[in-house]
Order: structure tokens, then C-alpha cells, then sequence
């Protein structure tokens, strides 16, 4: 009987009684990142990974593929990912250091809803990179969690590309308006020639007419001589009437001389007019020569650094979920009539830009108001108030806010100095000052 018993129960029916109390589970701890799921390496890796790191970790570990081709590079890390060993293991340390603040912050707290909802927080302030390896490592959270982090990056890249799309539509729009405004200029400078010719061609005649009323008026003293030889003579009666006559031609003359000369002298100020007009003109089109080969400058400094944020991971309508390190800054002083021009220029390289007249007729009080909030701070030193350009000093040290100095308040100025500030370059930083420009 015992032998059909298990023949039909298994052996299992006759084994001996499991233990009443089991072992306590092992505490849960943080996942690795081989022990990620496959398709979660290459966000990992494209958004958390710079390229200049790719690329010194390809040279330290041996990839096959050659340092140029971004792509491949990308590939082969995202493949070493998903394996347990020196690549992976070395990359699991690279990111601990890196984001360990971020990581720090996500394990203050124990549940996957408090987790989900610093992910949501860390996106919407621009921390994508620490708080996706932060969220995706986290010991609370499950498949599902990881699944739905996984979901917002990939429609985050979506969202940049439609960015991208949309700052190209604006880009053919000012384009239009350059050659609008081209067209204006070259209008505005036939205009000109044709009134310098105007002026020119008067400027002649009033040269003619003056020559020859001092023609005249040298005809008219021999007949004065005459008239004072004959003054006792018979012909006394009929030289003062031509005296008369004479007196009165040469004080019409002289009239006229002297409205001519007035004349001439509206002549030389409408011409020098023209001329204050064509050089306004002339630097005009050097700023706008200047700026546009600015604004190229920086669309493919943009091009560039939107290119490496990704790394090619695969995905065509893949593209950097890292935001840049400028979103707002302030411009302190300028002339105010370029300030439009000063915030379409920031606005077209995604930022923010505050303006403060440097104390024409905004109070210097509003300073530490505006600078609360901002990345950076530009100030032209060539139009700013010393009040203005000292507090402003002061204000940026004491709030630890990077600040760059420089000279000209031209549009073209202002874009080589937003160049120069994304570059990293910067008068006054967190702790120390650079000498003035002026």
C-alpha cells in the first residue's frame, strides 16, 4: 500500500514536515546594472554616460570599434551592460560617484509611490540623468515602476524632437525677415546716393551764384570811387542817383549773398546728415554681418551638443533628455532700445533673459530681486552706471551668481558674449572677481 501511495502522491507526500517558522528574507538592496532588464541599458547608457566618458571607458577596456563612430561605441557599451564583469562593474562605480547625491536623496524613501514621485519631481526640474539611474536602481522599485520609467524617457525624446522641430520653423520665419530686412537696406542706400547726388548738384549752383555776386559786388566800388571824384561836379545830381541805384543793388546782393550763404551752410548740415545716416547705416549692416555669423556660431554649437546628449543610441527620433546649464539669465544696463532684439536672440537659444536699465529709470533696489532665480548675469560695461556696475558686483558675490563683463551694447556684442558665457567664460564667478573692463 505504501509503495502505490507514492507511486500515485509522489514522494513529496511522505516527506518529513517543513519547518513552522522560515528563514527571514535577506533585506532588499539596490539593483546592479547587469541586473537591469535588457532594454533598460541603452537609456542608461545614452543618458547617463557623456560621450568623452564613452570614449576614455573604450580606450581603458579595449572596444573593438573605432573612437569615432559614436554609434558603434554606444552599441558595444550597451551590450557590456547587460554582462557582469570589468566594463559593467566599473560603470556600476562610475555613476554610484557621480549621482551619489541624487542616490541618496531617492533612498530617503522606502515605497515605489514616493519613488515614482521624486522621478516625476527630478524630471520636471531637469535631473534626468542622476534620478533615472537613482529610480532604476532603487531596491522599492518593482518591473511595473521600472516599465513606467522607462515609458516617460522614451516620450521624453519624442518631446525634444518636436522642440527641435519647432525652433527650425522659427529659424526659416527670421530668416525671411533677414532678407525682408536686407532688401530694406539696400532701399535705404539707393535712397541715399540719390540725395547725395541731389546735394551735390546744389551744392554747385550755390558755389556759381556766390562767385558771382563777389563779381558784383567788386563792379559795384569803382562806381563808389567815381561818385566821391565827381561829388562837386554837375554830374553830382545824376551819380547819386546812380549812387542810389548802386546802394541798392549791392544791399539786395548782399541780402542775397547772406541768404545764400544760409543756404549753403543748411546744405552742409544735411549733408553731413547724409553722411551720419550712411555710417549708421553702414555699422548697422556690420552688426547684422556679425550677428548672423554669431547666431550660425551657436546653432552649431546647439547642433553639437544635442547630437552628443544621445549618443545614437538606435533610435531615430532619439535625442538628449539632459537640458543645458543656461535657462535664465539677466542683462544688466545696454541700450533699451535693442532690449527686444537682446530677449528674441536668448529666447532663440532657449533662455529666459531679465533685463534691468543699469539705473536709468529702474530703482538699483531690484537688483537682488532679479538676480534670485537666474543662471548667469551679462552686463556691457560700456553702457551701465558705476552705481549699477558696483552693486552688481557686490549682489553676484554675495549670491555666489557667475557674471560676465564686456564691452559694446550692439546686438552683435550681446551674442558674442552669450557665446562666450556658454563657453563657460565668466568675469565674476562664485567666489572671486576678475578685473573690470572698464
Amino acid at each position: 500500500m505504501s509503495a502505490l501511495r507514492q507511486a500515485m502522491f509522489g514522494a513529496e507526500a511522505f516527506s518529513p514536515p517543513l519547518p513552522q517558522t522560515l528563514p527571514a528574507a535577506p533585506p532588499p538592496r539596490r539593483l546592479k546594472l547587469w541586473e537591469l532588464e535588457d532594454r533598460l541599458h541603452c537609456p542608461v547608457v545614452g543618458s547617463c554616460l557623456p560621450m568623452r566618458q564613452l570614449q576614455r571607458f573604450a580606450r581603458r577596456f579595449g572596444f573593438a570599434e573605432y573612437l569615432h563612430d559614436a554609434h558603434q561605441l554606444h552599441v558595444e557599451a550597451v551590450v557590456r551592460a547587460g554582462q557582469r564583469g570589468p566594463f559593467a562593474k566599473a560603470l556600476q562605480n562610475y555613476f554610484d560617484q557621480e549621482f551619489a547625491a541624487m542616490v541618496r536623496r531617492f533612498l530617503a524613501v522606502n515605497e515605489e509611490p514616493a519613488v515614482l514621485r521624486l522621478w516625476q519631481t527630478a524630471m520636471q526640474q531637469g535631473e534626468v540623468p542622476a534620478a533615472l539611474w537613482a529610480a532604476l536602481t532603487h531596491p522599492a522599485v518593482g518591473p511595473l515602476a521600472r516599465h513606467r520609467i522607462y515609458g516617460d524617457i522614451h516620450m521624453l525624446s519624442h518631446q525634444v524632437g518636436a522642440s527641435h522641430a519647432a525652433d527650425a520653423r522659427r529659424l526659416a520665419r527670421l530668416e525671411e525677415a533677414n532678407s525682408a530686412l536686407r532688401e530694406q537696406l539696400l532701399q535705404q542706400q539707393r535712397e541715399s546716393s540719390e540725395q547725395i547726388a541731389a546735394l551735390r548738384e546744389q551744392m554747385d549752383g550755390v558755389t556759381q551764384e556766390r562767385d558771382r555776386l563777389a563779381q558784383v559786388a567788386a563792379e559795384v566800388a569803382p562806381l563808389q570811387q567815381r561818385l566821391t571824384r565827381y561829388a562837386s561836379g554837375g554830374e553830382v545830381t545824376a551819380l547819386r542817383q546812380q549812387l542810389a541805384s548802386g546802394t541798392r543793388e549791392r544791399q539786395r546782393l548782399i541780402a542775397r549773398c547772406q541768404h545764400l550763404e544760409q543756404v549753403a551752410q543748411k546744405l552742409r548740415e544735411q549733408a553731413q546728415q547724409v553722411a551720419a545716416v550712411t555710417a549708421e547705416r553702414d555699422q548697422l549692416r556690420s552688426e547684422q554681418e556679425q550677428l548672423q555669423k554669431q547666431l550660425q556660431k551657436l546653432l552649431e554649437i546647439d547642433t553639437q551638443a544635442t547630437e552628443a546628449g544621445c549618443a545614437g543610441c538606435g533610435c531615430d527620433r532619439c535625442d538628449s533628455a539632459a537640458p543645458g546649464p543656461l535657462r535664465c539669465i539677466l542683462c544688466v544696463g545696454g541700450r533699451p532700445a535693442l532690449v527686444a532684439h537682446y530677449r528674441a536672440l536668448a529666447e532663440r537659444l532657449g533662455m529666459v533673459l531679465r533685463h534691468h536699465d543699469g539705473g536709468r529709470e529702474e530703482a538699483l533696489s531690484r537688483l537682488p530681486e532679479l538676480l534670485s532665480g537666474v543662471d548667469a548675469v551679462l552686463c556691457p560695461t560700456d553702457c551701465v552706471s558705476h552705481s549699477a556696475y558696483y552693486q552688481l558686483k557686490q549682489q553676484c558675490r554675495r549670491q555666489g551668481t557667475p557674471c560676465l563683463f564686456y564691452q559694446g551694447s550692439g546686438v552683435a556684442s550681446f551674442g558674442s558674449a552669450l557665446a562666450r558665457l556658454r563657453r563657460g567664460e565668466v568675469s565674476l564667478g562664485a567666489l572671486q572677481a576678475a578685473a573690470p573692463y572698464a
